[in-house]
């Protein structure tokens, strides 16, 4: 895993036992933007673990703590499908996608272009 992955997680564990509102709102309200310039597998490895926690905590969270965890999967499951449906209109040649020189297969490094026709 990549620093930034390593840096989300510990995050992540940072501010979900702080307890204090603020700042896992905060957290929240910035974690788009983080995960942006993960990699695919760095995205899905978290995305692993956030439903490992939920999972594994269930029925010890109060309803408040529910929600963030809940919040913070939906964050992650999104971002995963939305690069999904980036890769699959590619695949189909509805857009076409260019990656850096030497970038991973992931969508943070990549920019897209809608393909268009000449008649």
């Amino acid at each position: 895993m990549s620093d930034n992955s390593t840096e989300l997680s510990e995050l992540a564990t940072v501010r979900l036992i702080h307890g204090s509102q603020v700042a896992i709102e905060s957290f929240l309200s910035s974690l788009p933007s983080m995960i942006e310039k993960t990699t695919d597998s760095e995205l899905w490895s978290f995305i692993c673990k956030v439903d490992l926690l939920q999972e594994e905590l269930g029925d010890l969270l109060n309803p408040s703590q529910e929600d963030w965890v809940k919040r913070l999967y939906d964050i992650l499951i999104e971002e995963w499908d939305a690069r999904w449906l980036l890769m699959r209109l590619h695949d189909h040649g509805i857009i076409r996608l260019e990656r850096k020189p030497g970038a991973a297969i992931d969508t943070s490094s990549t920019k897209f272009y809608l393909k268009t026709t000449t008649p």
